[in-house]
């Protein structure tokens, strides 16, 4: 016995639409829900960096004293900012393994940069005990200079991070500019490793 066209075409319709839907669904929604895992670690790595690194440059920035009469900073304050900009470059390395090497350097670099201003910092100020009114305008000026260039630093990591991905060109010119120099840790022991 046979069934008539109608009904039959209808079964073979719903036949390939259940066996088309079910190869979709074990073969390309495994692949998918991945994409969109990663998608969404990228932006809120992204999103945690950047508030940290804003975070982090508005409290560099107020370490400065402005005149001779102010005070200069706490050492601790600035050995506790020195450590967590280290710790915020070590954590943007995160950045290598969902962008790519070539885009974290751009951001990894600056935070570097920021770390050596606040280590000199923090060598002017464990080193620098005599300040009288002689060098009081030398030794404000000095510190003034560490703590400017440290925050421009961070304000240099903090653009690339709000930079669109199409925006190409940019962040071409960007890498070019910034190619990490050899005294920087070996970045192939830093990075972290693939899956």
């Amino acid at each position: 016995m046979s069934l008539p066209a109608g009904i039959q075409t209808a079964l073979i319709s719903a036949g390939t639409a259940a066996a088309v839907a079910l190869l979709i669904e074990y073969l390309a929604k495994p692949s998918l829900e991945a994409r969109k895992d990663r998608i969404l670690e990228q932006g809120r790595v992204r999103r945690d960096v950047r508030a940290r690194i804003l975070s982090l440059g508005m409290r560099v920035s107020g370490l400065a004293p402005r005149m001779a009469g102010d005070r200069s900073p706490d050492i601790e304050r600035v050995e506790n900012l020195a450590a967590e900009t280290q710790r915020l470059a070590d954590d943007a390395l995160k950045l290598e393994q969902l962008w790519g090497r070539d885009r974290w350097v751009v951001v990894v670099s600056p935070l570097w940069d920021a770390k050596a201003q606040m280590d000199e910092l923090l060598e002017l100020l464990h080193y620098e005990t005599e300040v009288n009114d002689e060098n009081v305008d030398d030794f404000v000026s000095r510190m003034n200079g560490y703590v400017d260039q440290a925050t421009t630093d961070i304000a240099r990591a903090r653009e690339f991070l709000v930079l669109p991905k199409w925006r190409f060109l940019t962040w071409r010119r960007a890498i070019a500019i910034e190619t990490p120099p050899s005294s920087y840790p070996n970045l192939e022991q830093m990075s972290p490793p693939r899956d």
